[in-house]
Order: C-alpha cells, then sequence, then structure tokens
C-alpha cells in the first residue's frame, strides 16, 4: 500500500515507473490516496504520471471492504482526532486499514502515519519512500549518491541531514519487494 506522500515524493523524483517495474501487480493505493492526487495535480503537474499509472492499473485501487471501512474510521477519528467530515489524513488511515487488515506491508512518509501502524500492527512493514529508494540502490538502479541527490528532489527530511547518515544507512534499512 502507498500512501499520498510516498507516491508523491516517488514520483517527483522519478523513481515510481522504475518501482512499478521492480514490483509488477504488487503496488496498491486506496479510492482515498487517487483522489488526493487528482485534487493537487493542476498545481503540481508532476502527480499526473501517478494518476496515470494507477489508471493504466500499473498501480491497483482497491476497493475498501466494510470492516477496512470502520477501521479507516476507527484510526482517522481516535489518533488524528478528526471529524468524519475532516479529510485530511485520510489516505493515510485507510492504507493502515487496509493493510492492517490485508496483511500487507506500506509505504507511508507521514510520521505519525508510520508510527500508527507500527505500534498497531508490529508484524508488518511499514517504510517510507527513502527506504524504497535505498532498495534501489540496492538493486543496481543507482549509487548512493545519486539515491542521496534524489532524497533532496523528493523533499525528504533525510535530505537535510548530514550525507554520511544517508551513507551509512542510519536508522534506514532497505525493503524488500513485495506487496505495498
Amino acid at each position: 500500500m502507498l500512501d499520498t506522500s510516498s507516491l508523491w515524493g516517488l514520483v517527483k523524483a522519478g523513481l515510481l515507473g522504475d518501482l512499478v517495474a521492480s514490483a509488477p501487480g504488487l503496488l496498491h493505493v486506496t479510492p482515498t490516496v487517487l483522489e488526493e492526487l487528482r485534487r493537487k495535480v493542476e498545481e503540481n503537474p508532476f502527480l499526473a504520471e501517478a494518476i496515470a499509472l494507477i489508471e493504466a492499473k500499473s498501480i491497483d485501487v482497491v476497493e475498501l471492504s466494510h470492516a477496512e471501512l470502520r477501521r479507516t474510521v476507527d484510526i482517522h477519528s481516535s489518533l488524528w482526532q478528526r471529524s468524519a467530515r475532516d479529510t485530511n489524513d485520510l489516505g493515510e488511515a485507510e492504507v493502515i486499514a487496509v493493510a492492517s487488515i490485508r496483511g500487507w506491508n506500506a509505504v507511508i512518509d507521514d510520521r505519525q502515519g508510520r508510527r500508527t501502524m507500527e505500534y498497531r500492527y508490529p508484524q508488518l512493514d511499514c517504510v517510507r519512500a527513502a527506504e524504497i529508494v535505498l532498495g534501489l540502490v540496492d538493486a543496481g538502479q543507482f549509487d548512493m549518491n545519486e539515491g542521496y541527490r534524489l532524497l533532496g528532489v523528493m523533499d525528504d527530511p533525510l535530505a537535510d541531514r548530514p550525507k554520511g547518515e544517508w551513507l551509512g544507512r542510519k536508522g534506514l534499512r532497505s525493503v524488500r519487494l513485495g506487496p505495498l
């Protein structure tokens, strides 16, 4: 499962196509994530690539079950203290709900969303887009220096840290591609 912010960074850096090629049929988004991309594409034309990959079914849009909808509401309202009318962070809540019920891994760049999933569902992998970049480095797509440059393009907070932290993989792991 991919959330909006991770898709945003990956497509902005030109890496979403590489990820789709590396994990064919294994990438998923929720309807809210797709809607968030559509709402923001006019101001951010690079998002059109992500939308096109989703519409071409290279990235699957899941249909939420009743149980997943209920869990989404629980996560969204209790952890982010949102009302039903407030749609901020709804994409992350859907991603966590679907991933937890289906037993899927997730890519979530939002710190609170990542912590929520890691705390509630520690048996599932929850990674950041930066760890996808590291996985692409390990797969030989490019080297660590290029990966660090791409973090800056993605506006990832790691790009604001010393380059040595990235080169030393401090606090990061390389993701094993599987259902996301």
